[in-house]
């Protein structure tokens, strides 16, 4: 910065670079369809087998439970009775 007298002058070092012109606006890509989707793999026990449903016997709530071997304690998210289910 150069200071003669009060005027103001900027040297090289202050002033801004040139600006550039603007790179010119391209076509955009041309969409492609997405991938072909592919069935998944068969499984090997249906749903039905592991899901179970059962109505509470004190509210008639509808449960949903995962079936196990033996007895299972199952409690109603409804009214909170706990029961027995083979």
């Amino acid at each position: 910065m150069n200071i003669q007298g009060s005027k103001w002058e900027p040297d090289a070092r202050t002033e801004p670079a040139p600006r550039s012109e603007p790179e010119p606006r391209t076509e955009p890509a041309p969409r492609t369809e997405p991938a072909a989707r592919t069935e998944p793999a068969a499984r090997t026990e249906p749903l039905d087998k592991k899901i179970q449903t059962i109505k509470c016997p004190s509210c008639g709530y509808l449960l949903v439970y995962a079936k196990g071997t033996g007895k299972q304690s199952v409690s109603c998210s409804k009214c909170g009775n706990v029961f027995q289910v083979e």
